[in-house]
């Protein structure tokens, strides 16, 4: 079996869909489930479930087991991928504080981008001048002005006067987000 090796920011992508986190609250609640099962907990046909259930394995934030004739899952960090550990323990806790998915949803769609992470590294805590950071990470000033406007309606960057700082939102998903970029290579 070939080692895990996912990139946070495709990692981000696989979160960034409603039915994935709706899948795995459901495991949060029941504990492990077939695809049948979870299927018909977020109403959608076991095809998709299974989809969508092979994307946050891959992720290794779920684990599979076979019993008998059936593939079960559970909501278990894959100790090979770094960010699965911190990632699914920010999402329970989002899950047991009612944190509504849209705005999880938000959140990680804030580092579905590689150039978002060079950008939040880039940021000291002094802050950065908008043409310091452009020069730093070599993209172009329009799209750097997008990727700092996603990373600033997601409250991840604060700008004032040209001058851009890294922000901590206060949920758990975000700050563990923010640990991961930190960590990033």
């Amino acid at each position: 079996m070939h080692k895990l090796r996912p990139t946070l920011w495709r990692t981000c992508r696989v979160l960034a869909n409603e039915k994935r986190l709706q899948l795995l609250y459901a495991l949060f609640e029941k504990g492990e489930q077939c695809v049948f099962e979870l299927a018909g907990e977020v109403s959608i046909s076991e095809a998709h479930a299974s989809i969508h259930l092979r994307a946050l394995n891959s992720r290794g934030l779920i684990r599979q087991r076979r019993s008998k004739m059936r593939v079960l899952y559970s909501t278990e960090a894959n100790i090979e991928v770094a960010s699965a550990k911190p990632l699914l323990e920010a999402l329970h806790i989002c899950h047991s504080q009612n944190i509504p998915t849209r705005f999880l949803l938000k959140q990680a769609t804030a580092f579905t981008h590689p150039r978002r992470i060079e950008i939040i590294q880039n940021i000291p805590p002094s802050g950065i001048a908008k043409d310091l950071l452009k020069e730093k990470t070599c993209i172009s000033f329009s799209a750097l002005s997008r990727h700092l406007g996603k990373l600033t309606t997601r409250g991840f960057v604060r700008g004032g006067k040209n001058i851009y700082f890294k922000k901590m939102p206060p949920d758990a998903l975000s700050k563990a987000l923010m640990q991961l970029v930190a960590k990033t290579e």
